[in-house]
Order: C-alpha cells, then sequence, then structure tokens
C-alpha cells in the first residue's frame, strides 16, 4: 500500500473508532496496532498525524492501554511503545503534539498510568520541555496543564523515583499562566500551582 492509502485508512478508521463501539475499536486495535506503531516511527509527519488520530479513538481500551504502557524496564517490548509516543510530546507537527498530549490525558485517569508516567524520566523531561520551551502557545499549553494536573497528586507517592521533581524549575511558568486571559489555562494552572504550594507545606512540616 502507498502512503497515501494508509493516510486514508487511518483516518476512515478513526472517524468508525469515533463511534465509541467496543467490539470495533478492539478489532481495529487488534487487526492494526503494529501498522499504527510503524507509523509514529516512520518519520513521516503526515502520516503520524493520521495514526495518532486513529491511536486517540483506541488508546483507552485496556489492550491498549497494556500495549503502551504494561512495561517494568526499558528493554520490555512494550516499553518501546511508549517511548515513541513520549518523544513525539516533542514533534515538530504541532497537531500532533496536542494529539499525544491528548492521548496521555485520556489514559491518565488510570491510576497504574500515572504512576508509570511519573516514574518515567522520558515522559516527565519531554511534557516539560512544552512549558520550557512553548508556553505561549495557548492550546498546546492547555492540554499540558491538563495532563499534569493529572499527576501531580500523585507526587511522591510513586513507587520508583519521582520525576515530578523535574517540574519544579517550571514553577514560575505556572505561576505566571494563573494570570493568563484564557479562563481554562487560568483555572488548570492554579490549580496545580495550589497543589505543589501544599505539596511543599507538608514537606516543611515533616521536616
Amino acid at each position: 500500500f502507498s502512503t497515501f492509502d494508509v493516510y486514508y485508512a487511518f483516518v476512515a478508521l478513526a472517524a468508525i473508532a469515533s463511534l465509541s463501539f467496543e467490539k470495533v475499536k478492539q478489532s481495529i486495535f487488534t487487526l492494526g496496532f503494529d501498522c499504527i506503531i510503524n507509523a509514529l516511527n516512520s518519520g513521516d509527519e503526515k502520516l503520524q498525524f493520521a495514526s495518532l488520530q486513529l491511536l486517540n479513538e483506541i488508546s483507552d481500551i485496556p489492550l491498549c492501554i497494556a500495549y503502551l504502557f504494561n512495561w517494568a524496564t526499558e528493554t520490555d517490548e512494550h516499553y518501546q511503545n511508549f517511548s515513541i509516543l513520549c518523544h513525539l510530546l516533542q514533534s515538530n507537527n504541532y497537531d500532533s503534539q496536542c494529539l499525544v498530549l491528548q492521548i496521555f490525558y485520556s489514559v491518565s485517569r488510570f491510576e497504574i498510568v500515572t504512576e508509570k508516567l511519573c516514574e518515567s524520566e522520558l515522559f516527565c523531561s519531554n511534557l516539560n520541555k512544552i512549558f520550557q520551551n512553548q508556553d505561549s502557545d495557548d492550546a498546546l499549553i492547555y492540554y499540558a496543564l491538563l495532563l499534569f494536573g493529572q499527576l501531580i497528586p500523585l507526587r511522591g507517592k510513586c513507587a520508583g523515583y519521582d520525576y515530578l521533581k523535574l517540574f519544579d524549575e517550571s514553577k514560575n511558568i505556572f505561576q505566571k499562566h494563573t494570570q493568563s486571559r484564557n479562563e481554562q489555562i487560568r483555572e488548570s494552572a492554579s490549580l496545580i500551582v495550589k497543589h505543589m504550594y501544599l505539596n511543599n507545606m507538608k514537606s516543611v512540616h515533616l521536616e
């Protein structure tokens, strides 16, 4: 199949999967997950975007979550799928960046996923780079704030090393966004700043 064929196949399947029928999503995952991963790893921005659209529609089914987050070490097969998504947080394609953030956010409601994210230096460093380098883009920052807002309640509670500490260098950026003209950004940033402040107070009290 040509790149053109695969691109429009992904677009069509994403539209079908958006109907939210569980059996349909399961079938798409079973038959197409390897193809999705290959497209994400292809370097073709248009193909990556279309495959992310499809992945965004099926990412919340249990099998897909397992294939992305059921890993213990960086040598595990499923970790390679996870790492591809992490690197795409820094994609040169703006729309792909937004989609990757949406995928991570949609599955972050599962605590087993948020624990993996908190314990991944690769994920945390790439998400933090968005705050550091692209903090003037409202849509991107809003998705990034939503995602980080899901993770920060687990700060200090993860079994492994807590890489959420990397975000301490972005405290001033979070504080700045509490004054944003965008109401959604302002509210999301305020919740994060409040939670970080409460965590700091608890740490001081324990000391």
